[in-house]
């Protein structure tokens, strides 16, 4: 909503008074004032010329499929008269204009009412760029002005790696630029979880991202040779998180890294008590996921041999060339383990039936743990290598068998139960150079700055926090990306987001270069919110999750629209979906880990169809945040489930001209009769529709395109 001042308000709100917009421009040396009328402002010391035509449409408008606002360029017809006069004779005002290079400079336009004097108290609604003078004759000519509010907007992130300021950065990762990251990226304990990809600035130096993060936790591997990622350890690199105001890695010249493999396979030994099928960790994408198995019971007593469990392993044979191996772990996941059990984990070579060693696991913690069975070392006590621990199945030799069995055993007649998450195969071994290795962190991100904790702020963040927030995601790169200043940012409509989105949480790895408008649209795809610049160049931010607190406190009545104005639409089957897929935690391969499903019954029979969408919603890591995000399409409350009627009004004098895209309306009582359309109990006990402005247009008249939203706050 545009603030307006309480003189501009005394006269708009008086039906009896007209108005006309007021056009500025600036040139070399001088300002123009233009109208289709002549006006002295005589507070300002400004005479205003009445050289305008006709005024070109203005149009605001919000696309509720890409959640985009935008604003129409315009375009003036004018009087193209004698305007000034020199030595050579009368300059026409086409002519005036370009010697002043109006081209591409700032014009605005403000809405003034008879009364006013004061520039100031007029109302500023539009901000264009000037474009090249058209169908210039000696009568007229076109003054087309360019929507300057995507102007705003810039090219992020804008820290070019390059041979002057990083001289040692590999030639192949030059003009790549260094990332920005913000959220959590985190991998749990079978490894799955999104990383943060880094950018090489030096032979062994890594850019995390061009500013401070919060911390960075673990550092992973792309190897091509194996196809997987692998884990390098903690001691072959040290992370600086403020290096010149950014966070890096620098890397030993040579690295060891552990490599995790989970079995293809599963054979299963069971008894009555023995219900789940253990060692599930498949890890083909979307499917991948913790299987828990139920060992025994409760209250039952475990006896000898009472459950066992055999895993098989296919690996690379990349992994025993040339003598790179470190170290070989059986890996076991337990639940939890009582420590009077004694649980027992065997590795077999894959062809024999011999043991080869075993690990007493009794005394271990093991809650919500990983235990280990030390393979190399049982190996060569029995006089192996690691050519005889492998089998061969392919003739390429492309892959090779290993086989791990755990029991659980009771020594003594223990009550107890288990669980077991997974096992899996370690393997620590060194990596070879590759040229194009690619390099990823678990990490937290960019931290907020001290503008979160200005005094006027409904805030719920203090500096130093992560920033993970849809919402404050966008508010910082407003500020520390595109240099915005309190004056430019709507804080209130900001905290609100910030709020209404509490339980929201994104990540963003920003690796290529994008306009940041078209990167808030994909952000707010998938966080129920939109970006735009206001008509005085404020950044606002809305989002489609109706709260309590968004109640609007701007009523509209029969006697503000224009008698016979009011057109009700039907809502449109594009914007309806009830099922939905969304995939979230992206992989480094850009394959999907998770999946968060679901369908509203209800909407498909009402509407006798079933409306499908998948979202790829690579900025969401947790399961919650995919959760909310179904909820938003499908849930009680859901947005998209049910078609979304819309009316068009045209309102009765320019009152409401300071109403803006993106702002919420209610009707008051004298509109009952009509929106029971939307509520068949409206003006009794229910709750009052809500509108949400999607379109605005502004020209002889005013007139706005709303969507129903909801119901919300009592009938007035």
């Amino acid at each position: 909503m545009l603030t307006t001042t309480a003189e501009y308000d005394k006269y708009r709100e008086r039906r009896d008074i007209k108005g006309t917009y007021i056009l500025k421009i600036i040139g070399d040396s001088n300002t123009f004032y233009f109208s289709d009328q002549r006006i002295n402002l005589s507070a300002s010391g400004i005479k205003v010329e009445g050289t305008v035509k006709k005024w070109g449409n203005l149009k605001q408008a919000f696309d509720l499929a890409s959640k985009k606002a935008k604003i129409s360029n315009v375009t003036i017809k004018m009087m193209n008269v004698p305007y000034m006069r020199d030595s050579s004779g009368w300059r026409y005002l086409s002519e005036q204009l370009k010697s002043e290079n109006v081209v591409n400079r700032s014009a605005e336009l403000y809405y003034w009412f008879d009364g006013l004097t004061d520039i100031s108290d007029c109302l500023k609604i539009f901000d264009g760029l000037i474009q090249p003078l058209k169908n210039v004759t000696p009568r007229d000519l076109d003054l087309m002005l360019f929507d300057n509010s995507v102007y705003y907007h810039k090219y992020i992130p804008t820290d070019l790696i390059d041979g002057t300021q990083f001289p040692e950065s590999p030639l192949e990762c030059r003009s790549n630029y260094i990332p920005l990251v913000y959220g959590k990226y985190d991998k749990n304990a079978m490894t799955k979880g999104p990383l943060s990809e880094c950018r090489f600035i030096g032979n062994n130096k890594l850019a995390v991202s061009d500013h401070v993060c919060k911390s960075v936790n673990a550092l992973w591997l792309l190897d091509e040779n194996v196809g997987k990622l692998v884990r390098v350890d903690s001691s072959y690199y040290t992370a600086t998180l403020d290096d010149s105001g950014m966070t890096t890695i620098e890397l030993d010249p040579l690295i060891k890294a552990s490599c995790f493999v989970y079995p293809t396979k599963q054979e299963v030994i069971q008894d009555d008590y023995y219900t789940d099928e253990p060692w599930h960790n498949p890890e083909n994408a979307v499917d991948r996921e913790e299987t828990y198995m139920s060992i025994v019971s409760p209250n039952h007593v475990i006896t000898q041999d009472d459950c066992t469990g055999t895993a098989y392993f296919y690996m690379h044979e990349s992994l025993g060339d040339g003598g790179n191996i470190d170290k070989v772990f059986a890996e076991l996941h337990w639940d939890r383990l009582d420590a009077s059990e004694i649980n027992n984990m065997w590795f077999y070579y894959f062809a024999t039936t011999t043991n080869y060693g075993s690990i007493n696991m009794a005394t271990s913690d093991g809650s919500d743990a990983w235990v280990q069975l030390d393979i190399t070392t049982l190996v060569s006590n029995n006089g192996l290598s690691w050519g005889d621990m492998c089998d061969s199945k392919e003739t390429s030799g492309q892959e090779r068998h290993f086989q791990i069995t755990a029991d659980l055993i009771s020594s003594g007649g223990a009550t107890t139960v288990a669980t077991v998450k997974g096992m899996r195969m370690r393997i620590d071994y060194f990596p070879p150079y590759m040229p194009s290795r690619r390099f990823f962190v678990e990490c937290e991100g960019r931290k907020f700055g001290s503008w979160i904790d200005d005094s006027a702020r409904r805030k719920s963040f203090n500096e130093g926090d992560l920033i993970e927030n849809p919402g404050a995601i966008v508010e910082s790169i407003l500020r520390d990306e595109m240099g915005l200043t309190d004056s430019e940012i709507d804080m209130d409509s900001f905290d609100q987001a910030i709020s209404n989105l509490s339980n929201w949480k994104q990540i963003l790895n920003l690796l290529e270069r994008i306009r940041s408008d078209d990167l808030f649209e994909e952000l707010g795809k998938q966080a129920a919110f939109h970006v735009y610049f206001s008509s005085q160049g404020v950044a606002k931010i809305g989002t489609l999750e109706l709260k309590t607190t968004d109640v609007s406190d701007v009523s509209i009545g029969k006697n503000d629209i224009k008698k016979d104005e009011i057109k009700m639409l039907e809502g449109e089957i594009k914007e309806l979906v009830n099922d939905i897929d969304v995939l979230y935690n992206p992989e480094a391969d850009e394959k999907y880990q998770d999946l968060e499903s679901g369908s509203n019954s209800a909407s498909q029979n009402n509407y006798k169809m079933t409306i499908e969408k998948t979202i790829p919603a690579h900025f969401i890591s947790n399961g919650t945040t995919a959760v909310n995000l179904k909820n938003h399409y499908l849930g009680s409350s859901g947005y998209w489930k049910d078609l979304r009627p819309k009316i068009e009004i045209e309102m009765l004098t320019f009152e409401f001209i300071h109403l803006e895209v993106g702002d919420i309306v209610k009707p008051d009582s004298t509109l009952n009769d009509i929106m029971k359309y939307f509520d068949d109990n409206f003006g009794g006990s229910s709750y009052v529709p809500m509108f949400l402005i999607i379109e605005k247009t502004m020209g002889s008249k005013l007139e706005f395109k709303m969507q129903y939203i909801g119901n919300t706050g009592p009938p007035t």
